[in-house]
């Protein structure tokens, strides 16, 4: 199974080293590193300024599911009496086609400074 997922690694590289070659970075897409682990996979996300109970961990099937949405607001007044309402999202969406279908109990995810670990406990892994 490790071997199937390298390959559809490899396929994923090449297929964006062509889509970026040709037409560029594919801007807003959130990196992740995918590893195969002792007992399964590991993903991990970069979720900077989104916080735990913030983020939606999904599993259906095959399918992973991580979605994060934060919205964040502040005012600053000056010295002049004039102010100024501040807002900023933050959005994620990112999915993962799994080798098999995956129980939800086998799935555990941590956030850590920033990045999102995610644990899939999985048969077939090494």
């Amino acid at each position: 199974m490790a071997q199937l997922l390298s390959i559809m690694d490899q396929i994923d590289r090449l297929f964006d080293e062509l889509v970026h070659r040709r037409w560029g970075t594919r801007a807003g897409i959130t990196p992740a590193q995918v590893k195969t682990v002792e007992d399964g996979w590991e993903i991990e996300i970069p979720v900077p300024g989104l916080k735990a109970e913030e983020i939606d961990v999904h599993v259906s099937g095959r399918e992973l599911w991580v979605r994060g949405v934060a919205r964040r607001q502040a005012e600053q007044r000056s010295t002049t009496g004039s102010w100024a309402r501040l807002s900023r999202n933050v959005s994620l969406t990112r999915s993962f086609l799994l080798p098999y279908a995956v129980d939800p109990k086998d799935v555990d995810a941590r956030l850590e400074n920033g990045v999102l670990r995610i644990h899939i406990r999985g048969r077939g892994a090494r």
